[in-house]
């Protein structure tokens, strides 16, 4: 849905077509594939060592709450077979010749000129619709705009002085600290609670293009 009506080649609405969850084809990475083997080989051996075998049932009062695990067996508990399909791999990888390899590409050279040229327009922003998957195209000017009258409803957000991260994660960790020496919460959920880096959220909106009449007082 051209909302911005800016004219489009072909190939831009080719590939605007395939959706904002199509992927191009990347260029091989062999560090990235080794940490895929990395965690496949992993869910194999954990597999192994449990043998299937089916965990302890959480007590009544454990909400589940934990840091995701780390646990790797040790090396001797690990089947040949498993360490040897590993070590195969590892050097399959290793072996590979990256400049020689030719991967099929979903896109072609126009197709990916075409995404060069969508990324590089700074006149316009591309999002998906709120609903029904679309791909809606608005003015960057309209989008902010849009933003900033959502930003002035005084009822929902207010303006700050400062980025309150800093203090919001110090205040989180005394009352973290403080259900655990009270025994209201295990160890396990504490470490879940606290973020040693914690992300800081950023503003965006989905367009409704079904409703939409123009840049108006009541949004898009």
């Amino acid at each position: 849905m051209n909302l911005a009506q800016v004219p489009l080649t072909k190939n831009q609405v080719s590939v605007l077509g395939k959706g904002l969850n199509f992927a191009p084809t990347p260029k091989l990475d062999k560090f990235k594939l080794l940490c895929e083997v990395s965690n496949f080989t992993r869910k194999i051996k954990l597999k192994a060592f449990f043998n299937d075998e089916t965990r302890a049932d959480q007590s009544r009062d454990d909400t589940g709450l934990r840091n995701k695990s780390t646990f790797l067996p040790p090396i001797h508990a690990i089947p040949v077979e498993v360490l040897a399909f590993e070590n195969a791999v590892l050097k399959d990888i290793d072996d590979l010749n990256v400049e020689g390899l030719k991967p099929f590409h979903n896109l072609s050279r126009v197709e990916h000129e075409a995404i060069k040229q969508l990324q590089s327009n700074q006149d316009i922003i591309i999002k998906p619709a709120d609903k029904g998957g679309a791909v809606v195209i608005l003015k960057t000017e309209d989008y902010r705009n849009e933003c900033l009258r959502l930003l002035s409803d005084r009822k929902t957000y207010k303006i700050l002085d400062s980025d309150p991260t800093s203090g919001l994660a110090t205040l989180i960790g005394h009352m973290v600290e403080e259900a655990l020496s009270n025994g209201w919460i295990s160890k396990n959920e504490s470490d879940f609670l606290i973020k040693v880096n914690p992300v800081i959220p950023y503003f965006t909106f989905l367009p409704k293009f079904h409703k939409y009449e123009g840049p108006r007082q009541g949004g898009l």
